[in-house]
């Protein structure tokens, strides 16, 4: 099996992994997709993730997200209010406030 020409391959800087992280968060795609479409290492850009955010946790990495209080004046069609979240892998999360 061949190696890769030493001369194609390009190492990235500290800086330029996180302005590739940043454009992985600002982008919508998965991680493999972002990967395939910079030429770069899934493994790589998850140690580089990691990495940042040991270096610096940041509220902007929260997997929380405010969405604020049910309204009890907004027109709901009755008492009954319902909210389901998909959570991905098949898991949903459904809460039901009925009178």
């Amino acid at each position: 099996m061949l190696s890769p020409d030493p001369a194609l391959r390009h190492r990235h800087s500290k800086e330029e992994w996180r302005r590739l992280i940043d454009e992985f968060q600002d982008s919508g795609l998965s991680r493999q997709k972002f990967c395939a479409s910079r030429g770069i290492s899934l493994p790589r850009l998850t140690r580089w993730m990691a990495f940042f955010r040991r270096e610096s946790p940041s509220p902007t990495l929260s997997p929380f997200v405010d969405l604020g209080a049910v309204n009890q004046s907004a027109s709901v069609s009755g008492p009954h209010v319902e909210l389901v979240l998909d959570l991905g892998d098949g898991i949903v999360m459904t809460l039901r406030r009925a009178s």
